[in-house]
């Protein structure tokens, strides 16, 4: 779906499998429109724990052949415990380096699963704008001309479309539910975490909101029963907080 996306945006060298093996189809790569550099995507959300693992070595074997000049991991699932051998390569790859780890909010992936339906519609040509039959060359013109993946935050957090062309006002009602859906997503996937954790994890996803808004929002899924602070009178950076099934 994402490589779709960018190829919509008129992003240049796509290629795919950037990663080789049982696993190459979980990746591709692209040329960053601005710096040429190559970027490699590995986008993966397989819980099994093993895969990870030759995932992350797949992934440090396209480093090691300069495959790319940077690679996005991009799950918003678990990455391991410490002692895991999967967890160890990781942060090898995207801790202090030039690599990143995005988790992608659950409306990005909306935006990108709304556009491949129109993408498997004018392949079958039937998407009908206006009584025109849309082929996908034109599907993505009307892309391009109309914006409308312009609002997608995993595709800005990879610089292929600028934030500050996106008006993001945190004040706004629907961007506190964006935040706090992402919150209650991220917490529904670790189970548990820590809740100085999960508000610097937010607040490095969305740079605009304040600490205090996302207390607020942490607080306000907790009077739902939607998660719990397992002991809410110790220190906030020794509290845990769990999702509530």
């Amino acid at each position: 779906m994402l490589e779709y996306a960018i190829c919509a945006l008129n992003v240049p060298g796509i290629e795919t499998k950037l990663i080789s093996g049982k696993y190459a189809t979980y990746s591709f790569s692209y040329i960053h429109p601005e710096n040429n550099q190559k970027i490699g995507i590995v986008w993966t959300e397989d819980s099994n724990m093993n895969s990870f693992y030759h995932i992350m070595n797949a992934c440090q074997t396209a480093i090691r052949d300069k495959s790319c000049h940077t690679i996005y991991l991009i799950r918003n699932g678990d990455v391991g415990k410490p002692n895991t051998s999967g967890n160890q390569v990781y942060r090898q790859i995207f801790i202090n380096t030039n690599h990143r780890h995005l988790r992608p909010s659950l409306t990005s992936v909306h935006y990108l699963a709304t556009y491949q339906s129109f993408v498997n519609s004018a392949k079958s040509q039937d998407l009908v704008v206006d009584g025109e039959t849309i082929d996908l060359p034109r599907l993505e013109e009307l892309i391009r001309e109309l914006k409308v993946l312009h609002k997608c935050d995993l595709l800005q957090d990879l610089g292929i479309i600028e934030k500050k062309n996106v008006d993001r006002e945190v004040n706004d009602g629907g961007n506190r539910h964006e935040v706090k859906e992402y919150i209650f997503t991220l917490l529904r996937t670790q189970q548990m975490m820590s809740v100085s954790v999960l508000i610097s994890t937010t607040s490095s996803h969305f740079s605009d909101i304040q600490r205090g808004e996302i207390e607020q929002l942490i607080n306000s899924l907790c009077q739902e029963n939607k998660a719990k602070i397992i002991d809410p009178t110790c220190k906030q950076e020794e509290q845990i907080i769990c999702w509530c099934a």
